[in-house]
């Protein structure tokens, strides 16, 4: 081969892999195309397809409009380019490739170089066919050379992030030890920026424990009443089962349990999508990715996984891990934490964190936790449910911690779906006999009996159905009033426990007294 022959054949400088990272960070961020515009034009490219991509990203961009992958194709097809630019196939291709904002910019600055070392070969290349002809001497040459390189070559050129990193555990400690103190998301079980699976058996009541964490988060108070928020902040949750207005009607009882007037809850910084996003979609997840860099969020919540997934098969490890690998690195893109909701798998089979469906989503979360449902019992008269509940915590940097909670939600009109719900969560003895470590004298009373029964014991002399009525109805533990067939159903089941007598005397009504002088007991 001559060695005008191996001029010609020489490769021209290029970095495709560069090129491809920059136009998919461009269509995950809008953040991405003002700060890669910034770096780099569309003669920068030396793809042909790449040069009308990013022209088109930058038109919509320009004109308010998103750059979706399927936004794109159409209007790349309406300018007539699709084609050219390599068909809705490869926008879509190139929409898979994950990248975030900060590697796409130092990759466009990686796509400016190799453009400028274009454009200096082929200077030198008309250079050297001048003193082929005889038109340039070498002094002059030189001169030319010099000017082009000051031109066209910049200082350092930077590099693609390696997929490998090598460090020095010097080096490691160094960098370690200059950050800020890591903090705890919830304090002891969940580390700020960390990112698991909460499964829970049937009936279990995930969507209650998600928004209790949500509310908590945002409002910087202890989750489940336990674990004290040490990272607050914003709370971005995808909820895939159930209403606007029923979700509303949850936060507001969580928010409430915890002190706050509704003003107050519906202040919060949380954040709600009413669908289960599709994490095999890379629309979604570009969709997410502008989420969580618009909102910041210190929490991310997707309920329930077997939505989200798509279809995919939770037995199967290297598919889920890919699958949730995308999810957890465009959360941690901005430092949140990922919380995925799951249930327990239908055969019966473990106990524990080993009943989480499937082994992909146990063997990916750096935290695990599973809810299970001890027992449970819903009154017939006022509708309260009553769940003792075993929660389980392990993760590879927490203590493995199990608490048992009961939990309460009753509406104070069980017909009415707008009436205010009540939510409480409360710690109790794993010894306890009751949920609520009952006085034995009270096991098995409905909650509307033990709420008679208290204002009974309180009264000072005999008290009559409506006079029970009234001073529930004043009462300030927010349960609201009982109706009048709701109290004589109760004052029966009392009576039958010898717990009230019915002191009626000719000719008056009703009028119950307690059968001891024992205090009121606190009504669940």
């Amino acid at each position: 081969m001559s060695e005008n022959e191996d001029e010609i054949t020489s490769p021209v400088p290029h970095n495709l892999q560069a090129e491809r990272s920059v136009l998919a960070g461009m269509i995950y961020s809008r953040e991405a195309i003002g700060e890669i515009a910034e770096v780099i034009s569309s003669g920068d490219f030396y793809r042909p397809a790449h040069e009308l991509i990013f022209n088109a990203i930058t038109a919509l961009d320009a004109a308010g409009e998103p750059a979706d992958p399927i936004t794109l194709a159409e209007a790349l097809r309406a300018s007539g380019e699709l084609a050219r630019a390599g068909g809705p196939g490869y926008v879509q291709e190139l929409a898979n490739e994950f990248a975030t904002v900060s590697a796409s910019v130092r990759h466009a600055e990686i796509v400016r170089a190799a453009a400028r070392r274009r454009r200096l070969d082929r200077q030198l290349r008309g250079a050297m066919d001048l003193v082929r002809r005889g038109e340039l001497g070498s002094d002059e040459l030189s001169a030319a050379v010099r000017g082009m390189i000051s031109d066209v070559i910049e200082p350092e050129e930077p590099q693609l992030e390696p997929g490998l990193k090598f460090r020095a555990l010097a080096d490691i400690a160094a960098d370690v030890d200059s950050r800020p103190p890591r903090p705890w998301l919830f304090k002891p079980v969940i580390v700020s920026g960390d990112y698991g699976v909460m499964s829970a058996q049937d009936k279990a009541g995930k969507t209650w424990g998600i928004l209790d964490a949500a509310v908590s988060c945002a409002a910087g108070l202890d989750w489940l009443g336990l674990f004290p928020a040490e990272d607050p902040g914003p709370a971005l949750v995808f909820l895939g089962e159930g209403s606007d207005s029923k979700m509303l009607r949850r936060i507001r009882a969580v928010a409430r349990s915890k002190g706050l007037a509704q003003e107050q809850a519906d202040a919060l910084p949380v954040i709600a999508c009413f669908r289960a996003p599709q994490l095999g979609d890379a629309q979604h997840r570009h969709l997410i990715l502008r989420a969580v860099e618009h909102y910041r969020p210190k929490l991310v919540v997707i309920d329930p996984l077997y939505l989200a997934a798509g279809g995919a098969n939770g037995a199967d490890l290297y598919a889920m891990g890919a699958l949730l690998g995308s999810i957890q690195h465009i959360v941690q893109s901005v430092g949140a934490s990922l919380l995925l909701s799951h249930h327990w798998n239908k055969t019966g089979e473990g106990n524990g964190h080993n009943r989480s469906s499937g082994v992909g989503p146990g063997a990916w979360g750096r935290f695990l936790i599973s809810v299970a449902v001890l027992n449970s019992r819903t009154d017939s008269d006022t509708q309260e449910s009553t769940v003792r509940l075993k929660w389980m915590f392990k993760g590879d940097e927490i203590p493995e911690t199990e608490t048992t909670l009961v939990r309460r939600v009753f509406a104070e009109d069980p017909e009415d779906l707008n009436s205010r719900m009540h939510y409480s969560v409360e710690l109790v003895d794993d010894d306890s006999p009751e949920d609520d470590q009952t006085p034995a004298e009270l096991v098995g009373l409905r909650p509307a009996a033990i709420r008679v029964l208290n204002v009974v014991r309180a009264a000072s002399h005999p008290i009559s159905v409506k006079g029970i009525g009234d001073r529930l109805a004043e009462s300030k533990d927010g349960k609201g009033p009982l109706k009048a067939r709701t109290i004589q159903d109760a004052l029966r089941q009392l009576a039958e426990r010898k717990l009230a007598d019915d002191t009626t005397l000719p000719g008056t009504g009703s009028l119950w007294l307690a059968t001891s002088p024992s205090e009121a007991t606190h009504a669940p």
